[in-house]
């Protein structure tokens, strides 16, 4: 929501300048012939803060490889998916020489995004209008030229919040280590629907570190380890694994990452994995548990520039007790399209998704001369519209697997991709258990 608040204000500014400003719209087009020119050198343009190697090293084609169509672009949404810049584009320049007649170079000519930006904070939780937060941030997106990214919040209202994050992906250039470490100081609101004590909070702090190694331009694997405070505004029991009714939680996850995605924000090819294995432990009272979370999704055109994905996520916990604040829901911050304002609540969930998206205004760059400042000049858009089904559910350690109730639904809608990275949805969706009449939805991000 934060990111949202930050993005939402930079649009607006963008939108009131072109009102008085003459625009130019564009699409990338290659005017040489496919698969013609082998690959003699890649020039860079326009990265006046960034440090060449970032981009680099998200190209998967290298010096004498064949040029083609679809590696052009699927390196630019790539380029874009860096999330720092507002236009890119690759042109090819084939070499004048009769002795170096089938070879090119690439231009890589991108606009930077505004690195950094002090930010009013306001919006609601878990999409709940009377749960509303307010406060101020500061965020730079590409600190020292290497896409490191810092952040600091501070939030009041429901669930205050301080948080000093940073993400450093390129720590050792040499060696391929990405970092980052994120302190956080919490008050949060109760959102079990089981215990039913809107006054219960847990005040959280929490140091978090992530050390990673990148294997190749998809794979990752990263090691985390994180101490967690949790203490209760109040005696509640049951609630925490200590009968002292504060938690002293250290955590270790280990992360296999794979991502062959295109655009980030709304793939049209390739592929996303994510495994993860927790172990919680609470020394005080020498208690432990275990998490598995798997997150898959598949992105696969079918015909012309029409896009089948899917999606398949579980996260399964291994303990006979799961503290409250570990709990696992649907219908807060996460939404079942035909069950919107469903709550599901257990200490396991699984879901699986499928979405058909057929463009109707592909990726199309509209420039704002008369604007003063390079970072608001380019602008991206694009308008999907998508067909959808899903199913999802929850449930407790005691439930009898073979009988748990799976919330489905499915409909259709309207995506709109804007600037700086935004999905914009508008959906109507059916779903079972009597939500066959449908119900209108609204909501920023992509649902996979």
């Amino acid at each position: 929501m934060n990111n949202l608040i930050k993005k939402l204000s930079i649009l607006f500014i963008v939108f009131f300048l072109s009102l008085t400003s003459q625009s130019k719209q564009s699409n990338q087009t290659y005017s040489f012939p496919d698969s013609t020119y082998y690959l003699k050198n890649i020039i860079i343009h326009g990265n006046i803060n960034t440090l060449p190697f970032v981009i680099t090293r998200e190209l998967t084609f290298n010096i004498d490889s064949l040029i083609t169509y679809s590696d052009l672009t699927y390196n630019s949404e790539r380029i874009y998916s860096l999330g720092i810049f507002t236009k890119v584009e690759l042109t090819v320049e084939p070499f004048d020489s009769l002795q170096n007649n089938s070879v090119a170079d690439i231009h890589i000519k991108v606009v930077e995004r505004l690195s950094y930006i002090i930010y009013p904070i306001i919006g609601t939780r878990d999409r709940d209008a009377s749960k509303l937060f307010y406060g101020v941030g500061f965020a730079h997106i590409n600190f020292r030229g290497r896409k490191e990214y810092l952040s600091f919040e501070l939030i009041r209202g429901v669930d205050p919040t301080i948080l000093i994050f940073h993400n450093n992906p390129i720590l050792n250039l040499e060696h391929n280590i990405f970092g980052n470490f994120k302190m956080l100081i919490e008050e949060r609101t109760n959102r079990s629907v089981i215990i039913n004590a809107d006054s219960l909070s847990f005040n959280t702090k929490l140091l978090s570190a992530t050390l990673g190694k990148r294997y190749s331009v998809f794979t990752r694997l990263s090691l985390n380890l994180e101490w967690k405070q949790i203490k209760l505004n109040y005696e509640v029991p049951n609630v925490v694994t200590s009968p002292y009714f504060k938690d002293n939680i250290f955590t270790t996850m280990l992360e296999y990452n794979y991502d062959s995605r295109d655009l980030i924000e709304y793939p049209s090819t390739g592929t996303f994995q994510r495994f993860q294995i927790y172990n919680h432990f609470n020394p005080d009272v020498v208690y432990a548990y275990q998490r598995f979370f798997i997150d898959t999704r598949f992105y696969k055109p079918i015909f012309g520039k029409t896009v089948l994905t899917s999606r398949f996520l579980a996260n399964i916990a291994q303990q006979k007790f799961i503290p409250l604040y570990d709990h696992v829901y649907f219908g807060y911050q996460d939404r079942l399209q035909g069950h919107y304002y469903k709550v599901l609540e257990g200490e396991h969930l699984i879901s699986s998704a499928f979405e058909l998206h057929i463009p109707i205004i592909e990726p199309t760059y509209i420039h704002l001369e008369e604007i003063p400042f390079d970072e608001f000049k380019d602008f991206r858009f694009a308008t999907n519209f998508a067909l959808f089904a899903n199913s999802s559910t929850t449930w407790w350690n005691n439930d009898n697997l073979s009988k748990l109730p799976f919330y489905s639904g499915y409909g259709f809608g309207f995506h709109f991709l804007l600037p700086y990275s935004m999905v914009f949805k508008l959906e109507y969706a059916f779903g079972n258990h009597g939500m066959n009449k449908g119900e209108f939805l609204w909501d920023i991000g992509a649902s996979f």
